[in-house]
């Protein structure tokens, strides 16, 4: 799977004059975004095992800014890419419970559109255990008829 977006937003930021946040110019943020979920029924790669991968691309750039003092700088709070890793798992001995664990990795972005304070990138790693009802039909992730008949 893969996707492309763009999105504009008002930019945020200090007045180095004033030194008052306050609005100034437009952020637009050009991406790319591709992306694996499993394979065959319902994404499993294994019975009762799903994977996924994500790999997110950001452009952010800044213009419009009151005497073009930001124009072309990279905007703020966006990094200039993202990965995510993660794995759901069905455990066998137990009906209806489940584990996930997610491995993510967000790149380094600046504070502001100044480009002058620059944030480290950061890693995450996420965990769940999950227990569904037996009888649950309506909200599940997959409805218990349809995953007996792939087993």
């Amino acid at each position: 799977m893969y996707g492309n977006f763009t999105s504009g937003l008002t930019n945020g930021g200090t007045d180095s004059v004033t030194n008052i946040y306050g609005f100034n110019g437009r952020t637009r943020v050009r991406g790319l975004e591709l992306g694996a979920y499993g394979v065959g029924a319902y994404g499993e790669v294994y019975r009762g095992l799903r994977l996924m991968a994500s790999a997110t691309f950001y452009d952010p750039k800044v213009s419009g800014t009151e005497g073009s003092t930001q124009d072309g700088n990279t905007a703020g709070g966006v990094p200039k890419f993202a990965f995510n890793l993660g794995a759901d798992y069905d455990l066998p001995w137990v009906q209806g419970l489940s584990v996930n664990g997610r491995v993510i990795h967000t790149g380094a972005q600046y504070y502001d559109s100044n480009d002058t304070l620059r944030l480290a990138g950061m890693d995450a790693l996420r965990h769940r255990s999950a227990l569904q009802h037996a009888d649950c039909h309506e909200g599940c992730r997959v409805p218990r008829e349809r995953r007996e008949s792939v087993r």
